[in-house]
């Protein structure tokens, strides 16, 4: 008599890292303590967690939030497990990361903390392998850039758009916001007094460009060194992201010279 045949390796880590919306709680925990755990003996086939796929169908509910949470928490864990190789399969990974920053539709409960922890784990994959694939980082840069500039996007995306830029650093900040005009789109399509989560990333994008002051000190409209300031911003930011950067002129002539300073 013949003896069963014994799952693969492969078998093996497809079973612990593949995580679907439809398993309990309990699952994910588990199938993320296994991707910090899997050794690299183990050939992945598939470590990607099939939210891409999720995310078409519509992530609009708090349990969908939680679920996209522990599947971001996956993905990380994947790439931090250090004896893994998983280049070959970063384009299974940049899906599920590229779909939470973009999608439209995420649960507003979770939307912003669901975008940040993507941003994280994009910043994360770009630092390890963005040497070895020097084309990446321009590719996912260029994404980032029509879906934040295009017409129509929503709100979330653009959001996502710009944390996601926020992510890959500094220059991709300045090429998206500055050089692409984000930061003007984002602005024409604000209200003046109009707060929430996609003004705040732009602020947080603008802090990445530089830091904003410790006791800040206000541009003076009756000083003509600082009107001419004001002017500048005007044109660089678009009146509504300008006005914001009036009350901290260290702020405001730090950011025109790390944009000057890279032209």
């Amino acid at each position: 008599m013949s003896k069963p045949k014994a799952k693969s390796c492969s078998d093996t880590s497809n079973r612990d890292i593949q995580v679907r919306l439809g398993q309990s709680m309990h699952h994910k925990q588990l199938y993320l303590s296994k991707a910090k755990e899997i050794p690299g003996s183990f050939a992945i086939h598939a470590p990607c967690p099939t939210n891409h796929d999720a995310l078409k169908e519509g992530a609009e509910t708090e349990a969908d939030g939680r679920s996209f949470e522990v599947l971001l928490d996956v993905v990380s864990a994947i790439l931090e497990n250090n004896t893994l190789f998983i280049e070959p399969y970063l384009h299974q990974l940049l899906p599920a990361i590229l779909s939470t920053l973009l999608h439209s539709t995420l649960p507003p409960s979770h939307a912003t903390h669901l975008r940040t922890s993507a941003a994280q784990t994009l910043s994360r994959l770009l630092t390890q392998h963005s040497t070895t694939y020097p084309s990446l980082s321009p590719r996912i840069m260029k994404t980032l850039l029509v879906a934040l500039i295009s017409a129509d996007k929503s709100k979330g995306t653009r959001e996502g758009a710009i944390r996601g830029l926020v992510g890959i650093g500094k220059e991709a900040v300045r090429k998206g916001l500055v050089e692409g005009g984000g930061v003007k789109v984002v602005g024409s399509e604000c209200t003046p007094e109009e707060t929430g989560p996609l003004v705040d990333s732009v602020m947080t994008a603008l802090h990445v460009l530089h830091p904003a002051s410790d006791m800040p000190e206000s541009l003076d409209a009756t000083n003509d060194t600082d009107t001419v300031t004001m002017g500048q911003l005007q044109d660089i930011l678009g009146s509504f992201f300008a006005e914001k950067l009036y009350g901290d002129k260290g702020w405001a002539l730090g950011i025109l010279g790390s944009i000057k300073q890279q032209n």
